[in-house]
């Protein structure tokens, strides 16, 4: 984990509803912190890489519109 991201932390981002580009590499980000990013609906890039989500964490990102470039590398998924 390079950067003490945590899913509490991502609570915080849930207002920003213009951002459209998040990088959350190497954090320790898993599934239940993707639910605080739902209303984000202008995300268009999403980089997950180096994190602990899974396969149960992917449906928190079924509701971008927008979302073009979603990078899961070195995921449990």
């Amino acid at each position: 984990v390079d950067t003490p991201i945590t899913d509490a932390g991502l609570a915080h981002l849930s207002g920003l509803g213009r951002l459209s580009v998040l990088h959350l590499v190497g954090t320790n980000v898993t599934d239940a912190g993707l639910a605080h990013l739902r209303p984000l609906k202008n995300l268009t890039d999403l980089w997950l890489n180096d994190t602990a989500v899974t396969d149960a964490g992917v449906d928190h990102l079924t509701d971008f519109p927008r979302l073009v470039l979603l990078f899961l590398e070195n995921t449990r998924i």
